[in-house]
C-alpha cells in the first residue's frame, strides 16, 4: 500500500507537470499569433491557422495523457483500497476523457477522431505555408523576414556582444564606421550602449520559441561590419548559435559559448581566447599570435593555419590539424582522438587520460611528446623531428618513416611496432611487443620484459638489446657494435648475409637462456 501511494503521487506530480508544459506551450502560441495580426491575408490566414490547430492539438494530447494517467491510477487506488480499508474510502475514478467526449457528442471514438483529423490538417496548412514562404517557411529555414541597420557613430576599442541564441558575424564593410546590420522575424530590440570605448551589443531574448522545436523564431543574425582601418578587441557570449570571422583582422578576442559552431576564416588576431562546450571550432587560414582553447566536447579543426602558441584543453573533443604551420602546440585531453596530417612546428606536447594519436606527414624541428595516463593508441607516419618522446602506459605505438631520436619513458607497457626508421632509438617496455623493422640506426639501445622483441633487416652502428623472460627475434641485423644481454630469454639470431660483419657483439646468457645463432659473423665475439 505504501509503494502503491507513493507511485500514485508520482503520477499526479507527473500529471500537473504535463499540464504546466501543455498550457506554456498554449500561452507561447498565443502570443507567436498577435505577431500576425497585421501580417498581409495570407501570411495572416495560414499561419494563425496553423497555430490555432496546433493549440487545439495540444490539448486533445493533454487529454489523452490524463485519460493515461487515470487507466495507471486505477489499480493502484483498488490495491490501497484493499490493504488499507480502514482508513481508504475513494473508489477508483470511474471516468475517462474519451468516453465523456463520446458521450456528449454522441458518437464514437470522437476525440481519436478529431485528432487525426486535425492532424491532416495541421500538415496540410504546414506544407501550404512552407510553399507560400510563411512563418513555417522562415521558421523551418531559419531566414528571418525583417532587416534593420544600425551605426555605431563614436570611436570604440572593443565590441561586446552578449546573447543567449544568435547568429554573429565579423566582417569588413564599405562604411568608414562601424555597421550592425540585423535581421529578425519579431522585434528583439537591438540595443548599443557606449561606455569607455567599448560597445556592448544586447537584445531582448525570444518569447516565440516552440518547446517542441517545430516553428521556433528564426535565429536572428547580428552581422558587424568593421571599417578596414581599424582594430579592435572582440568579445562575444553566447548560450547556442554561430560566430564567425570572414578575413578580418582583430587586437585580442575572448569568445564563451555552449552550443553551435564558430568559423574562422582568415582571422588575423594577437591572441583569442575561447571558452567552449559541445561547439564545432573550425579555423582556416588564419594567423593568431596565441591561442588558447578550453572545449569539454564538440570539434576543433585547423586548416593551413599559421600560429606561434597553440593550447587546448578538453575532455573528449575530436582535434585535426591539417597543413597547419604550429610553432608550439600543447593538448591535453581526458580522452580524445587527435589527428595531425601535413604538419609543421617547433614543438609538440600532448597528453591524454586514454586516446588515439595519429601523424601523418609531420615536421618539428624541436620536440615532440606524446603521453597516455592509461590506455592509449599512436600512430605515426612520416615523422620528422629532432627528439621523439613517448610515454604510452599501455597500448600500441605503430610507427613507419619516423626520422628522429626516439625514446620512451621506462616502465611503460605499449606495444611498439616501427619500421624505416632513421637516428636513435632508446626504448624500454615490459609485458608487450617491440618491433623494429627495415631501418637505419645510429643507436639502438633496447631493453625489454616478458614478451618478443623483434628487430629485421636493420643497420645500427651501436646496439644494446636486454631481454628478460621472453622471446628475442634478430634477424638480418648488420652494424658495428652488438652487445646482447639474455636473461631467461631464448634468442635467435639469423643472417642471410654472411659477408656482412660486425666489428664486435657481446653476448651475455644467464638465467638458463638459450641461443640459436646462425650466419652471423664478426671480427671479434666476446
Amino acid at each position: 500500500a505504501c509503494l502503491s501511494s507513493l507511485i500514485l503521487v508520482f503520477l499526479v506530480f507527473v500529471a500537473l507537470s504535463i499540464t504546466a508544459f501543455v498550457f506554456f506551450l498554449i500561452g507561447n502560441k498565443l502570443h507567436m499569433m498577435g505577431n500576425f495580426l497585421k501580417a498581409g491575408l495570407v501570411e495572416t490566414v495560414l499561419t494563425e491557422s496553423f497555430l490555432l490547430v496546433y493549440i487545439v492539438l495540444s490539448l486533445i494530447v493533454l487529454l489523452f495523457g490524463y485519460d493515461l494517467v487515470i487507466i495507471v491510477a486505477n489499480p493502484l487506488i483498488d490495491n490501497i483500497r484493499i490493504l488499507s480499508k480502514k482508513t481508504y474510502h475513494f473508489d477508483a475514478i470511474n471516468f475517462s476523457f474519451r468516453s465523456f467526449f463520446a458521450k456528449f457528442f454522441k458518437r464514437k471514438k470522437v476525440l481519436e477522431n478529431s485528432f487525426f483529423v486535425l492532424a491532416a490538417v495541421f500538415i496540410g496548412l504546414g506544407i501550404i505555408g512552407f510553399f507560400n514562404k510563411t512563418y513555417i517557411y522562415r521558421a523551418m529555414t531559419n531566414t528571418p523576414l525583417n532587416e534593420e541597420k544600425l551605426f555605431i557613430q563614436e570611436a570604440v576599442q572593443e565590441i561586446v556582444i552578449d546573447d543567449y541564441q544568435a547568429t554573429v558575424r565579423f566582417e569588413y564593410g564599405d562604411e568608414e564606421k562601424i555597421t550592425l546590420i540585423h535581421k529578425y522575424e519579431f522585434n528583439r530590440n537591438l540595443k548599443v550602449s557606449i561606455d569607455n570605448g567599448v560597445a556592448k551589443i544586447t537584445s531582448d531574448a525570444t518569447k516565440t520559441y516552440d518547446l517542441l522545436g517545430i516553428i521556433t523564431e528564426p535565429v536572428h543574425v547580428i552581422t558587424v561590419l568593421l571599417p578596414k582601418t581599424i582594430v579592435i578587441d572582440v568579445t562575444v557570449s553566447l548560450e547556442k548559435g554561430t560566430l564567425s570571422f570572414n578575413n578580418l583582422e582583430i587586437n585580442e578576442g575572448a569568445f564563451s559559448q555552449n552550443f553551435g559552431d564558430i568559423l574562422l576564416n582568415g582571422l588575423t588576431a594577437q591572441k583569442a581566447d575561447f571558452n567552449l562546450d559541445n561547439v564545432n571550432l573550425i579555423s582556416e587560414k588564419s594567423r593568431i599570435s596565441e591561442l588558447k582553447i578550453a572545449v569539454r566536447r564538440g570539434l576543433v579543426k585547423s586548416m593551413k593555419d599559421e600560429i606561434i602558441a597553440m593550447t587546448l584543453e578538453t575532455y573528449n573533443a575530436g582535434v585535426g590539424i591539417s597543413e597547419s604551420d604550429i610553432k608550439d602546440l600543447k593538448i591535453t585531453s581526458e580522452t580524445s582522438t587527435i589527428g595531425l596530417e601535413d604538419y609543421s612546428g617547433e614543438n609538440i606536447n600532448l597528453s591524454l587520460s586514454t586516446g588515439t594519436m595519429s601523424f601523418n606527414k609531420t615536421a618539428v624541428t624541436g620536440t615532440v611528446n606524446l603521453k597516455t595516463e592509461y590506455k592509449g593508441r599512436v600512430k605515426l607516419n612520416e615523422t620528422e623531428a629532432e627528439k621523439l618522446l613517448l610515454d604510452i602506459a599501455s597500448g600500441q605505438v605503430v610507427g613507419s618513416k619516423i626520422k628522429a631520436n626516439l625514446s620512451n619513458t621506462e616502465g611503460n607497457a605499449a606495444a611498439l611496432l616501427f619500421d624505416n626508421l632513421q637516428g636513435k632509438v632508446h626504448l624500454f617496455n615490459k609485458d608487450a611487443e617491440t618491433e623494429i623493422l627495415q631501418s637505419s640506426l645510429s643507436e639502438l639501445i633496447l631493453s625489454t620484459n616478458e614478451k618478443t622483441t623483434r628487430v629485421h633487416d636493420t643497420w645500427v652502428d651501436f646496439g644494446e638489446i636486454k631481454v628478460v623472460s621472453g622471446i628475442c627475434e634478430l634477424k638480418n641485423l648488420y652494424g658495428k657494435k652488438l652487445f646482447l644481454q639474455m636473461e631467461k630469454t631464448a634468442l635467435t639470431f639469423y643472417n642471410d648475409d654472411e659477408t656482412k660483419s660486425f666489428e664486435e657483439i657481446t653476448k651475455n646468457l644467464t638465467g638458463g637462456a638459450t641461443a640459436d645463432i646462425q650466419g652471423v659473423n664478426s671480427e671479434r665475439w666476446n
